[in-house]
């Protein structure tokens, strides 16, 4: 199966977005003047998660600006980005920003029942 970069983006979208779903709570999105892809609300604060396929210097400003205007918007200091292979941790905005592989988010938040960290 051959899949343009932006498809592959959109697939895992997908996937994050009905993983979230399945482990309940509210899913929405945050939209100002730049964009968080899901915001889980339920019980415990909210949680902020973007997802991206690759977090490169061509895309990097724009998802943690994203992450950092919701989590500051909500009130929350930690998010997570969401990736096909990636995993580092970085501070922006003040908000610590937890890249995961879609496999380990997934995972944990089976282990640990909460959706997804964050």
């Amino acid at each position: 199966m051959f899949l343009q970069d932006s498809d592959r983006g959109h697939l895992l979208e997908t996937l994050c977005y009905l993983h979230l779903l399945r482990s309940g709570g509210t899913v929405t999105y945050y939209s100002d003047s730049v964009e968080c892809d899901f915001v889980v609300e339920s019980a415990g604060p909210p949680r902020v998660v973007q997802a991206c396929w690759e977090l490169g210097p061509g895309n990097r400003a724009r998802e943690l600006a994203g992450l950092a205007a919701a989590a500051e918007r909500l009130g929350v200091d930690r998010a997570t980005i969401v990736t096909h292979a990636q995993r580092e941790q970085a501070t922006y905005a003040g908000v610590r920003v937890e890249v995961v592989p879609a496999w380990s988010w997934a995972l944990a938040a089976q282990l640990d029942g909460a959706g997804g960290a964050a």
